[in-house]
């Protein structure tokens, strides 16, 4: 059963008329771990979102941005992405890796900072997996955005020192 949208509007106005901004949030926080466990997973990342608890929302990212982009639902993933801090966000290098992924094949050259940025991450924490995606994923931009083909030769050279140092 779902409750009409009204109806809903009106109850979470209640919310915020009875409740105090800290107990609420830890309403939404709660609320929104019972969604995830029920797989609800938008309904959880919106609430997340609202009781501005970043680790709920990245740990829903990171579970589900695979499945996201091979669905075509990059745009919802970008707002997901978006609504976290960027400072939170460039500090994280998976989030930056995913970002780089929703705007790939629909902006290329605004996807290649968050490969590097994600790159420069991956490298300085040992994660290979990430560096070499990261790596690709710049790559992919490069030919995709058909621009500037002379930046190969830094990528290539970079790849050849990761084949050296992994």
């Amino acid at each position: 059963y779902q409750y009409h949208p009204l109806f809903k509007d009106f109850l979470l106005n209640r919310a915020r008329g009875i409740f105090s901004p800290e107990t609420l949030s830890m309403l939404q926080r709660r609320a929104g771990l019972l969604l995830e466990e029920a797989e609800e997973t938008e309904a959880a990342a919106l609430l997340f979102r609202d009781a501005s608890h970043w680790d709920g929302l990245i740990r829903l990212i990171l579970k589900h941005a695979s499945l996201m982009i091979s669905q075509g639902r990059n745009q919802t993933l970008i707002q997901w992405l978006n609504n976290i801090p960027n400072e939170t966000r460039d500090n994280h290098p998976w989030l930056l890796y995913w970002m780089g992924e929703c705007k790939l094949h629909f902006n290329p050259s605004q996807s290649r900072p968050f490969f590097e940025k994600a790159f420069d991450k991956f490298g300085s924490e040992g994660n290979r997996a990430g560096t070499f995606l990261s790596w690709s994923g710049v790559i992919d931009s490069i030919w995709l955005d058909f621009s500037d083909f002379k930046q190969f030769d830094k990528w290539i050279s970079i790849f050849e020192e990761l084949i050296h140092d992994f």
